[in-house]
């Protein structure tokens, strides 16, 4: 495995190349032939759904969480067309049980008024409307459903039912009984009003322990044109506590208050809402408001004593807590409490930082601090949608879990994914449900749950990860690599802001990680989001074919939550893809901007690039300094030495023990976060790994954003037939990639793949299969073929896996979490062998499964018996320490 070095059990060597310097992700200098790693990135295994419910009607999650107990878990689901709610409350094979005796839950089957479409939970109670639960969550027990409120109304001459409010509605019974407990006066007839993100989880004040107060924050989403046509006008937040006197007593609910109350104009709408602490017994209201660039933007609204906020009347109400009326800020959408009471983690909506770090603070006037946690948009510049976020358990800061989707719809439903964090800071790509649109999850027991809102895939579940956390192994062409080239500074043109090159002095005193020219980009004085336009290259440079990688470093002072965006943007040529780099991480902290772009021909000699804001009402001072200008060819006028030109980085892991007809390899990794992805122009293709028998002889794989897969092709006597096998998958930044591949003694060739975390592809790989290898070789590319991978790690067995063998590889992380030392018979990594390691073989002795299913299976042949007995009891004393 590569974990900041690499590791290995069975003697295997790594080699590593390099011609040049480079820097690693940090700005940290790396020598030549030196390796680069990136990063912690968090890793989830590939998951083998499993469906719960199959039916081809609209399935809804509203809430998972806990009982009065504390320890129970809860889940509910509505089953739309057959007006299913359903209260679990066990989990895990008990739910599979209870879905056939129904011993485990309690359903309640709503109505139809009219017959017609819309659905009523409260059963006809409320005479003229109908109550039809949209999103949910639940508290220890107290499940809050909101609801939206259709109204019977007469349309010419004829009795409908039309969307008109917002209802509150609760149990604390586990569904047995169902009251509304708010429902707002009719307003804005023919308004859909409640979306699934309208009300997502329930806050806590306190972490750490079970609640006796707890805060609701609904949205009030008005989206579609009324029964009139009119646009939508504005929306609410509705706020409530409910509080108990102590773990397992019931709740009372405080009233219902409205401390938000948007009435922008057409379209303008609240997406989502969260509660936090605020001073000494203060609370903070805040939410996202959408969804044009004039309405984007939170706002916040404190109040200092909450012991009355259902009365008081002296809310602090600030319209500019992130971005302005007018101006561009974070939209918002998914929202979710942080892991600790001032923190909020928030999903984008057509941005390209998909989940953020809110951080709040005790002061009424100050703005949102964001910061980026995981997720990059697409090359071109197509947002990023974090729909939904939830956990059930809050006051624990976690798990969590979040769908995700990119803007763009000419990609596979392959490119919609579910990510997981263990904690809420750290991230991970989970899996990929391959739905047309993008469902919504929830972690209920051992397991998290996805609906389908529109495709006919039921109810399904996942394992809940198990999580690995490693630096991986960096490899790149050489044009994004590095570390520094002499060039021509970048010229300042037109500018409706401060553009100024610093001199020596000033510049070394912000102390910047490359030699090369530093920019002072002024404050925005006009509201514009444009901040500044410069040439990369010199009059006269020439250049004629291919792509142009820049890499800068940005320092941002005095934002909170500012964003930067670079794009190609010469004039008399199509503007090129915007480059995002999200900074609210990097606050007076110099951070790196690789920016990877194909300039037309003829656009050289003239080139611009433009600077922007994703957050023009934040002022501030943004730094920028140019580290290298390479290219896939020669540059006239840059005096970068052609030898530096192709730094490509090279690795190759081998001392493979004897592979004789069967054999196995295993290999994981991930594309890197900030270069190519699935709408990335120019169709290339990228190299990323050979299984080498001899120089002649190999398998190769190669990475085909654009056809959204990868090709795998064997090579016999240095010919490469037309054939192969194709991987399928959607590539986006970050992508990862795992596949196994092995060769049975027919000499057939088989794989199990998955890009994205999809479903696990099974097939074969047409063509003759080359000898044994002998080693894996790792790279970045070629001077024809440029590109960039990170590597997690690989295995060899000498042996050829079934498809059930290789999935349940895939399945886990256990061969990927090497100790960094080689420990025989340590089965927990704790560096000593003794009484646990001992336990550990004997409580699973007979036990099978895939190779290293366990980490008492010390010689990885898929079973623990008397082999992995022995080794434990041979070296039983030893401290590898």
């Amino acid at each position: 495995m590569f974990d900041g070095e690499f590791r290995s059990r069975g003697g295997l060597t790594f080699s590593f190349s390099r011609a040049t310097e480079a820097k690693d992700p940090e700005g940290n200098s790396v020598g030549v032939d030196e390796p680069r790693f990136g990063r912690p990135r968090l890793l989830a295994p590939t998951p083998i759904p499993e469906t719960v419910r199959q039916t081809s009607n609209r399935t809804l999650l509203l809430g998972s969480g806990l009982d009065h107990d504390g320890v129970t878990p809860l889940l509910i689901v509505s089953e739309g067309n057959r007006r299913y709610l359903d209260v679990f409350w066990v989990a895990d094979d008990a739910l599979l049980e209870a879905e056939t005796t129904g011993e485990g839950r309690v359903r309640t089957v709503m109505v139809r008024p009219g017959g017609g479409s819309v659905i009523d939970l409260m059963r006809g109670a409320v005479e003229g409307r109908a109550f039809s639960p949209k999103a949910g969550t639940i508290c220890h027990g107290l499940l809050v459903l909101m609801c939206e409120v259709s109204h019977e109304t007469e349309v010419d001459g004829a009795t409908v039912w039309l969307p008109g409010s917002v209802a509150l509605v609760i149990s604390a019974d586990r569904g047995e009984t169902w009251q509304v407990v708010y429902e707002e006066p009719v307003d804005q007839l023919g308004n859909d009003r409640v979306r699934e993100w309208s009300l997502q989880n329930w806050w806590p004040l306190v972490r750490g322990e079970a609640p006796t107060e707890a805060w609701f924050a609904g949205a009030d989403y008005r989206h579609q044109a009324g029964a009139g046509g009119e646009p939508p006008l504005g929306g609410a937040v509705y706020v409530f506590r409910a509080t108990r006197a102590q773990v397992g007593a019931p709740w009372v609910v405080e009233p219902v208050v409205r401390p938000i109350i948007i009435t922008d104009g057409p379209n303008s709408h609240v997406h989502a809402a969260g509660v936090m602490p605020f001073g000494n017994g203060g609370i903070r209201v805040f939410a996202g408001i959408g969804d044009s660039l004039t309405y984007q933007r939170i706002v916040s609204a404190t109040l200092e004593d909450a012991s009355s906020y259902d009365t008081a009347q002296d809310w602090d109400y600030k319209d500019d807590y992130h971005g302005s009326f007018g101006t561009r800020g974070l939209q918002f959408v998914g929202c979710a409490p942080g892991p600790d009471p001032y923190k909020a983690i928030l999903g984008s909506d057509e941005n390209g930082d998909q989940i953020v770090m809110l951080q709040a603070d005790d002061n009424a006037g100050s703005r949102a601090d964001l910061r980026h946690l995981y997720g990059f948009g697409l090359t071109n510049a197509t947002g990023s949608r974090n729909f939904v976020i939830r956990t059930p358990t809050p006051e624990l800061g976690g798990p969590y879990v979040s769908n995700f989707e990119p803007g763009n719809s000419t990609l596979a439903a392959s490119a919609k994914r579910l990510q997981f964090s263990p904690d809420g800071e750290r991230w991970a790509e989970a899996w990929c449900p391959a739905t047309a649109a993008m469902p919504s999850a929830a972690v209920h027991g051992n397991h998290i749950y996805v609906d389908s809102r529109v495709n006919s895939t039921g109810i399904r579940r996942i394992p809940v990860p198990e999580t690995l956390e490693i630096r991986p192994l960096l490899l790149s062409s050489g044009v994004e690599n590095k570390a520094t080239a002499s060039m021509s500074a970048p010229l300042p043109t037109d500018s409706s802001n401060e553009l100024t090159l610093l001199d020596q002095a000033s510049a070394e005193a912000l102390d910047p990680p490359t030699d090369g020219p530093v920019y002072r980009i002024g404050s925005l004085a006009n509201g514009s989001s444009n901040l500044a336009r410069f040439r990369p290259v010199a009059q006269g440079t020439q250049h004629a074919f291919g792509a142009v990688v820049l890499r800068f470093w940005l320092r941002v002072e005095g934002a909170e939550g500012a964003q930067v965006i670079i794009r190609r943007n010469t004039p008399g040529f199509p503007a090129g893809p915007w480059f995002r780099y999200p900074l609210q991480q990097s606050a007076n902290v110099w951070a790196p901007f690789v920016l990877r772009d194909t300039p037309f021909p003829g656009e050289w000699e003239t080139m611009e690039y433009q600077v922007h804001s994703s957050s023009p009402s934040d002022p501030f001072v943004c730094y920028l300094a140019v580290d290298t200008l390479t290219a896939d060819g020669p540059l006239t006028g840059m005096s970068v030495p052609p030898e530096q030109t192709y730094a490509s980085e090279f690795a190759s892991v081998g001392s493979f023990p004897a592979l004789g007809d069967e054999w196995s390899v295993t290999l994981s990794g991930h594309a890197l976060e900030y270069l190519w992805d699935s709408v990335s122009t120019g169709g290339y293709e990228y190299p990323l790994a050979r299984i080498v028998s001899d120089e002649l002889n190999y398998i190769e794989l190669i990475a085909r954003p654009s056809s959204q897969d990868v090709l795998v092709r064997p090579v016999v006597n240095g010919q490469a037939p037309g054939f192969g096998a194709i991987l399928p998958g959607t590539w986006l930044r970050g992508t990862q990639l795992r596949v196994c591949i092995s060769r049975k003694t027919d000499g057939q060739l088989e794989f199990t793949s998955s890009i994205g975390h999809r479903l696990m592809t099974q097939g074969v790989i047409l063509g003759e299969a080359p000898l044994p290898p002998v080693r894996i070789d790792f790279w970045g590319g070629t001077q024809s073929q440029p590109g960039a991978f990170a590597w997690h790690g690989g295995r060899v067995d000498a042996r050829a896996f079934t498809q059930q063998e290789r999935s349940a590889v895939l399945a886990t992380l256990l061969w990927l979490d090497i100790p960094s030392v080689d420990c025989p018979g340590d089965t927990n990594g704790d560096g000593v062998v003794n009484f646990a390691d001992l336990n550990n073989v004997l409580s699973t002795f007979g036990q099978s499964g895939a190779p290293g299913f366990t980490g008492a299976d010390l010689n990885d042949d898929g079973v623990v018996n008397f082999a992995d007995l022995n080794i434990v009891l041979s070296n039983f004393g030893v401290d590898c320490g």
